[in-house]
């Protein structure tokens, strides 16, 4: 064809190419050829460039018109059939002239060029030239985006081959985008166990994104290694890390990773919401034994207990077995005894165990909740809301000893009630809860309070 121009090979398309893709070769082509953009070129380049332009112009202008293409089909499909090439099933093989001619524009072309060609080769998938081009292209391409390319060109290559590139690049490639289309391509290719060991490696990546990815991808492989490897990442320096790794493990649900997912929830309060989330996901009784189990080895008696139960309150909360209730009235009673010596008092921390001791039914919680209301000083701003908690957990126990209590706590209120001729904003909230209690046990607060003397006297 020395004397015969290829339209499609100078736009570097298919012979079924449509015309949308015919337009977009053309003014990639132009583009990379314009004058404008090589003033500053040797005159022998600007002059072949000229001479390439000039072709373009033709080819797109017989391409572009379906009579002038349908005619140039003809023509093409009789010289490529004396060269004894299939017409209609053009081969993709070493012996394509298009295969050459995109090798020489990845080997000699611009940056746009290189780029295009990279993109263009992957179209021939069992041409061992343009594989060997591509490899060649991702080891020792200047530019990380021509490398990047010729990276997802390999991609679509089944050639065993194209692997070992393929990781080095992952390994190896100083930029890193280059690595990251190196594991997305290593993850669609490879299967388990050879995937695992490449995503151990890209855990070592100095890319915080890649890492990332990397865990994902290892959230969807329940294998030991698998699992150990998302277990030691709960421990990595950086936040983010931990927290994918703890959604990786929460949805591959593995019982093996529920105790370091406990000891990580104990240890890092940035990691609360995601590590709750994915113990969300497992067994609730293997969830709550090991909640149990840590807060019996860090002491229940002590602010450490205490923190481990507030934090995983809702994984356990569901959890009644006697062992469990034991732990969490003795964690709670103990925030309670610590108030009420006056050794800390922690409006939050108060709040949430009174509230808890009253859901949880122990009557062993009234005596600690008497104590309590008679201690907190008035001086307290926070007193009126703290008293009408304890009356609202003191009515769900329903226990006859803490009538008196309620009652005194009923006519505090209702006195500041008289004296100020209406009910006091910060009066409304616990003498209603003390009304409501007392009503639960049987007792009418407001008909008895004329004889409150001799009414607390018979519950005291």
């Amino acid at each position: 064809m020395s004397d015969w121009d290829d339209y499609y090979l100078i736009l570097g398309i298919d012979r079924n190419a449509t015309q949308q893709e015919i337009e977009e070769a053309y003014k990639f082509r132009a583009f990379t050829l314009h004058p404008d953009r090589l003033k500053d070129a040797p005159k022998s380049k600007m002059k072949r460039a000229e001479e390439e332009l000039k072709k373009l112009n033709v080819a797109a202008e017989v391409l572009r018109d379906p009579n002038k293409r349908k005619q140039y089909n003809s023509e093409w499909d009789r010289k490529r059939q004396n060269k004894r090439v299939d017409a209609e099933e053009p081969s993709y093989g070493e012996s394509d002239p298009r295969v050459a001619e995109l090798i020489r524009r990845l080997m000699n072309g611009d940056f746009e060029t290189r780029k295009f060609a990279a993109s263009q080769l992957a179209e021939f998938i069992d041409d061992t030239q343009a594989l060997n081009a591509l490899i060649r292209a991702l080891e020792m391409d200047k530019s990380s985006e021509v490398r990047m390319t010729a990276a997802i060109s390999l991609g679509k290559f089944s050639d065993p081959k194209i692997i070992d590139p393929i990781i080095r690049a992952l390994t190896m490639d100083g930029n890193m985008s280059v690595r990251l289309s190196a594991l997305e391509i290593l993850v669609k290719i490879l299967k388990e166990p050879k995937i695992i060991d490449i995503l151990i490696l890209a855990l070592k990546d100095p890319a915080e994104y890649i890492k990332l990815r990397a865990l994902e991808v290892l959230g969807r492989i329940n294998e030991d290694k698998a699992i150990d490897t998302l277990i030691l990442a709960l421990k990595d320096p950086i936040t983010e890390i931990r927290k994918s790794a703890a959604v990786s493990l929460g949805n591959l649900k593995n019982p093996k990773a529920i105790d370091p997912m406990v000891q990580a929830l104990i240890s890092n309060d940035e990691l609360s919401i995601p590590i709750l989330d994915a113990l969300g996901k497992f067994d609730g009784s293997q969830v709550c034994k090991s909640i149990i189990d840590a807060i019996i080895e860090h002491g229940y008696d002590n602010d450490h207990g205490y923190h481990i139960l507030s934090k995983s309150f809702k994984l356990i909360a569901k959890c009644n077995t006697s062992r469990a209730n034991d732990i969490k009235f003795k964690v709670l009673n103990g925030v309670l005894t610590r108030s009420v010596e006056g050794a800390e008092y922690n409006f939050s921390g108060v709040l949430f165990a009174i509230d808890t001791l009253g859901k949880l039914g122990d009557h062993r919680a009234v005596c600690p909740l008497v104590q309590l209301l008679g201690k907190i000083p008035d001086s307290d701003h926070t007193h009126f809301h703290v008293e009408a908690v304890i009356a609202e957990a003191l009515g769900r126990l329903n226990d006859k000893s803490a009538i008196g209590p309620l009652i005194r706590l009923f006519k505090k209120y209702n006195e500041d009630c008289d004296k100020y001729n209406q009910v006091p904003w910060y009066a409304y909230e616990p003498r209603s809860n003390a009304e409501k209690a007392l009503s639960m046990m049987g007792v009418d607060a407001r008909s008895s309070l004329p004889h409150w003397t001799d009414l607390f006297a018979r519950f005291k």
